[in-house]
C-alpha cells in the first residue's frame, strides 16, 4: 500500500482561506454556511473538534479549479 500524497493531507485553517483566496473570513463562512446547507459548491469544512474546523487543500483546488473551468467560454 502506497503512502498518501502530503499535499492531499494539508488542511487550512480560516485564516490560510483568507490569505489564500483573498476573501474575508466573513464571505467563507457565509459560503461555508451556504455549502452545508445544501444550496452552494464551496467544499464542506472538516470539523476536528467542537470549535474546530479545517478545509483540505485538496478540496479548495479542485473547487477553484472547476471555477475556472465554468469561466472559459
Amino acid at each position: 500500500m502506497t503512502a498518501p500524497d502530503p499535499a492531499d493531507c494539508q488542511l487550512w485553517t480560516i485564516k490560510d482561506l483568507s490569505a489564500r483566496l483573498k476573501l474575508h473570513v466573513g464571505t467563507i463562512w457565509r459560503l461555508s454556511a451556504l455549502a452545508e446547507s445544501g444550496h452552494g459548491t464551496f467544499p464542506r469544512p472538516v470539523r476536528l473538534g467542537a470549535k474546530t474546523v479545517r478545509w483540505r487543500a485538496s478540496d479548495i483546488t479542485a473547487y477553484l479549479d472547476k471555477l475556472a473551468q465554468e469561466a472559459r467560454p
